[in-house]
């Protein structure tokens, strides 16, 4: 991420990381800023309602 923190992929993919590691709220802070990066990609807004809907906010 420091050497590219405005490359969307990485965020969402460190998303997935957190994710995995139980980590919900970080993940959506990646998914979010994803999203700010590249709002095209539909698996960064699939990967955030996901997340928000395991939640239960969504």
């Amino acid at each position: 991420m420091a050497l590219a923190p405005g490359f969307a992929t990485a965020h969402c993919n460190l998303g997935h990381a957190r994710k995995a590691q139980g980590l919900q709220a970080q993940a959506i802070v990646h998914y979010r800023r994803a999203i700010a990066l590249d709002a095209d990609a539909p698996e960064h807004h699939f990967s955030l309602g996901l997340a928000l809907m395991e939640q239960g906010r969504l």
